[in-house]
């Protein structure tokens, strides 16, 4: 493969405090359990500014963040089993295990016993830097690439990828039903992946923030009971 075709154009962080800068930089070693793809679309979280501040630990620059990734599949390697060449595809925040440990093998490779290989700000077996979604090709471990459903917009897919399954795996793991009662702390962008997870599945849901200002979008959102924390008589009752 050619060094041209070894590149991708990202905007990465290259200090603390400073502007995203526009660069070229290097994909990963190609190897068959890999999947690249174009990305069309990626998601803003906190982590990526934490990240990029340095807030949770050093970060090695140039960093491209991103960890909300959709695409469109353009090579994959022969070990790849779960998508093809014009497939479109979403990466999360994980790109890499070790595939061996217990915790890999019980799925919950993020408690991979060879530590958490992130998208971003990590590095792969070989010392190639991991970078994220914020460019236009990205390339990886194929098991942390998931088909997208047809019928799911690109826009709308992307978010799943960390918001979505944050949210989506503790209510699937505490098999929440319509007997469970969930209370949903926060309506923010969690909050309303939330909200929609636990009827979705059956259960009562209670919205609970700090001020009335989210009562609205909770209601329409499918809360059957608001709270608001701050009223020491609706906490009372």
């Amino acid at each position: 493969m050619s060094a041209e075709n070894n590149t991708f154009t990202a905007w990465a962080g290259v200090a603390k405090g400073q502007p995203l800068q526009k660069m070229e930089l290097t994909l990963k070693q190609w190897d068959e359990d890999s999947v690249e793809m174009n990305i069309t679309h990626c998601g803003m979280c906190g982590s990526d500014i934490h990240t990029l501040e340095g807030h949770w630990g050093p970060t090695d620059y140039p960093c491209v963040v991103g960890h909300e990734i959709v695409g469109v599949v353009t090579r994959v390697g022969k070990n790849v089993t779960n998508l093809k060449v014009g497939d479109r595809a979403g990466v999360g925040a994980q790109c890499h295990s070790c595939h061996k440990c217990q915790n890999c093998l019980d799925g919950c490779e993020n408690n991979c016993s060879a530590g958490f290989k992130g998208t971003y700000n990590s590095n792969w077996d070989n010392g190639d830097k991991t970078y994220g979604g914020y460019a236009d090709k990205w390339r990886g471990d194929y098991r942390f690439a998931f088909k997208v459903p047809d019928d799911l917009p690109n826009e709308v897919a992307a978010t799943f990828f960390c918001a979505g399954v944050t949210t989506y795996a503790p209510l699937r793991r505490t098999n929440v039903n319509e007997k469970s009662v969930v209370g949903v702390m926060g309506i923010g962008g969690l909050g309303h992946y939330a909200i929609l997870w636990a009827k979705a599945m059956g259960a009562k849901v209670v919205g609970m923030s700090s001020s009335d200002r989210k009562r609205e979008i909770a209601t329409q959102l499918g809360c059957d009971e608001y709270i608001n924390t701050s009223d020491e008589k609706a906490l009372a009752a």
